[in-house]
């Protein structure tokens, strides 16, 4: 949990981190977004946890060098599948493209590519030719990628796809009411959201991402996680009729299972709950 908040890499990792972002880090509380989203706090304060977050992967890229180091002198590299990805990213004030939407603060509710366009590489046992993969992906497939190496067929398009979606869940409780305390207009959070990234090979090594923040939607082109061109505005329909057509695919019911009070615990000590 490296790059994750609170931010707090070790001193010969902190490159970028200065005395205000530490300090601010020690003033706020662990779930800040809402002293951002309330404007108790302007947005450019942000920066300076920025550089304390960009120590934190700088810290999680030596952790990962010394895995990998590990492996190599044990002679157990070339018998691994090494897959090195990030569950999500963080927001630090980056603006929607869309009227509603509002700005990437952590990582709860925007669908901004702070966010969602995370690293993911992968090293087959034995090595690989170092290609560089321009579709969509994610990390659904995972379960899919290990299992067929296991049984020797690996995938060869692995953790790709000509189309992959997200979604935002809904804001309840809590999560809903601390929106309500802070905010003057919290109905802007609690718009629904869907984005769907598709293939685009007339693009080069772009893919085309269409979504909708409530009424208003776009499509747009992602050249990278901060390259991000507006080209059209959609109809909201259109990204859900593409969802519809592979949310079964991706959800499985929990028959029943609730989170245990141990895990929410867990959650809790990360701004979960």
């Amino acid at each position: 949990m490296d790059a994750h908040r609170p931010f707090e890499p070790r001193g010969s990792f902190n490159q970028w981190g200065e005395a205000f972002g530490r300090q601010l880090r020690e003033q706020l509380p662990t779930r800040w977004e809402w002293a951002f989203y309330g404007e108790s706090r302007p947005y450019w304060e942000l920066q300076a946890l920025e550089q304390l977050y960009d120590g934190g992967i700088r810290q999680a890229d030596a952790v990962l060098k010394g895995i990998v180091s590990r492996l190599r002198t044990t002679g157990a590299l070339d018998e691994t599948l090494v897959v090195v990805c990030g569950d999500h990213g963080d927001g630090f004030g980056e603006p929607g493209l869309l009227p509603a939407e509002p700005p990437a603060v952590s990582h709860i509710v925007p669908m901004s590519e702070s966010l969602l366009h995370v690293p993911l590489v992968v090293r087959p046992p034995g090595g690989g030719s170092g290609d560089r993969c321009h579709h969509p992906a994610a990390l659904t497939a995972f379960p899919e990628v290990v299992l067929d190496r296991i049984d020797g067929t690996a995938r060869p398009k692995g953790f790709a796809s000509q189309q992959v979606v997200a979604t935002k869940q809904p804001v309840t409780d809590d999560l809903r009411q601390r929106f309500v305390d802070h905010c003057a207009d919290p109905e802007r959070f609690f718009q629904p959201s869907q984005a769907v990234y598709v293939a685009s090979p007339s693009d080069g090594r772009a893919v085309r991402k269409q979504y909708f923040w409530g009424d208003d939607g776009v499509e747009c082109r992602i050249d990278s996680a901060g390259n991000v061109t507006e080209l059209s505005e959609i109809d909201p329909d259109r990204v859900e009729t593409a969802i519809d057509a592979t949310e079964a695919d991706i959800r499985e019911p929990l028959s029943g299972e609730q989170v245990t009070d141990e895990a929410k615990e867990q959650l809790a000590a990360l701004g979960y709950y």
